[in-house]
This record gives structure tokens, C-alpha cells and sequence, in this order.
């Protein structure tokens, strides 16, 4: 997982909004908002979610860490 995380492009959102609203056509929206901070994953990270982290603040141990990648693909 840390090799993934390594891999792919965290956007700064408030630029990746701008970019997506600037955009006129999807051609445009692909080149400057999307294809701009791919690497060889393809991937962009819009949030992580760890949902063991309830579990951690109520019972006050360190585990569960419960991490999970939400992904979507255009082909």
C-alpha cells in the first residue's frame, strides 16, 4: 500500500476545481485538470478514509487501521 501511495498524485483541490472549471470542452478538461499530475499509475488521491479510526479513539488502542482506496477508471 505505501508503494501505491508513493505513486500517486495528490491533487491541491482548490487548483484541480479551478482547472476543471476553467476547462471549455473535455479535451481541455483531460489535458489541464486530469492528465497534467498522472505518473505511471494513472491515479489521482482525492481523499483517504481510515475507518478504523473510530475504534481507535474509543477503545484508546492502536489498532484497528482499516484503510481503503476508492477507485474509478474511464476505460
Amino acid at each position: 500500500m505505501i508503494e501505491l501511495e508513493k505513486a500517486i498524485w495528490y491533487p491541491d483541490m482548490v487548483e484541480f476545481v479551478k482547472a476543471t472549471r476553467s476547462a471549455r470542452t473535455f479535451a481541455e478538461l483531460e489535458s489541464t485538470a486530469v492528465h497534467r499530475g498522472l505518473g505511471r499509475t494513472k491515479m489521482m488521491m482525492f481523499m483517504k478514509l481510515d475507518n478504523g479510526e473510530i475504534l481507535r479513539e474509543e477503545t484508546g488502542l492502536d489498532t484497528p487501521k482499516i484503510e481503503g482506496l476508492l477507485r474509478e477508471s474511464a476505460v
